[in-house]
């Protein structure tokens, strides 16, 4: 069994980070709002048509590039929630 150093005084460890969130709430959140107000600004945004006529087709520009980032620091928060809960 592995070996695991817990030093005594915990105060000075800090685990919250901003918003009284953790840094894993903070990527899966942040990833969330993201693409809460990618949606948000794509809709509102004149050239709806064109937009949707072009969703059925994945891009990589920088829309698709965005939209993969954000997904993927949803997954990434979502890894270190899981991972962290599986311990406990």
């Amino acid at each position: 069994m592995p070996y695991v150093n817990v030093p005594n005084d915990l105060s000075k460890i800090k685990t919250k980070i901003a918003f009284n969130l953790t840094r894993r709430q903070l990527i899966c959140f942040g990833g969330a709002a993201a693409l809460i107000v990618y949606g948000v600004l794509s809709i509102l945004v004149p050239s709806v048509p064109a937009q949707i006529s072009g969703s059925s087709m994945i891009r990589i520009d920088g829309s698709g590039i965005f939209l993969l980032l954000c997904v993927a620091a949803i997954a990434a928060g979502a890894a270190l929630l899981l991972k962290s809960t599986k311990h406990k």
